[in-house]
């Protein structure tokens, strides 16, 4: 991750297709996580994230 980015974006979509997290791979999104979704999955992404940025 740049060191000049202040923001994290994280992607939730009910879009589980190839397509749908390239796009949101080329628009610059951090983290994809397609509906539904398991919330340990989504704490280990956030840690994840949040490790990234120290």
């Amino acid at each position: 991750m740049p060191d000049n980015k202040k923001y994290i974006i994280i992607m939730m979509s009910n879009n589980k297709t190839d397509e749908g997290m390239v796009y949101s791979d080329e628009a610059g999104v951090d983290e994809y996580i397609a509906k539904p979704f398991n919330i340990r999955l989504l704490e280990a992404q956030m840690k994840k994230i949040l490790k990234s940025l120290h």
